[in-house]
């Protein structure tokens, strides 16, 4: 019985050791991320969601704002990236005048791989993971002409 106990206690000082992750999620902000369109939020993106993935998943907020996303994002298995959207934009650019980048919302700029087809993915989606209420924009990609 008092090995039974022993290891009981030890389990439950691992479970105590384990990294938590609020039921509501934690924002990108507190990550670093900045979403003013300049400065480049990639690192601050993917700390969250690797903390995220360390505490055996959660949410990962993004608030409203433009983030610059320079560089690759995985999402952990059982983590949401989660932006402010609540339903899908289903226009072609008519909320924000039908000219330029998207105006409201969680807006990623996507600015990773521009111009090559043979590149990773900007994201990749692993085990369980999913991405919700964002727009993803392509600043640099060209409307006016088709593809090659």
């Amino acid at each position: 019985m008092l090995i039974v106990t022993i290891c009981m206690l030890a389990l439950c000082a691992c479970a105590a050791c384990a990294q938590t992750w609020p039921a509501q999620g934690r924002s990108v902000l507190e990550f670093g991320a900045v979403g003013d369109g300049e400065v480049d939020d990639t690192a601050a993106f993917q700390g969250a969601l690797d903390a995220a993935g360390a505490a055996n998943g959660g949410a990962v907020l993004v608030p409203a704002g433009n983030f610059n996303i320079a560089g690759h994002l995985s999402v952990p298995p059982g983590v949401t990236l989660k932006g402010s959207w609540t339903y899908a934009s289903s226009d072609t650019g008519k909320r924000w005048g039908g000219e330029g980048a998207p105006k409201w919302g969680t807006i990623l700029l996507v600015t990773e791989g521009v111009g090559s087809e043979e590149g990773e993915p900007f994201i990749t989606l692993t085990d369980q993971a999913t991405l919700q209420g964002v727009i993803l924009y392509y600043p640099d990609q060209k409307y006016e002409s088709e593809p090659d």
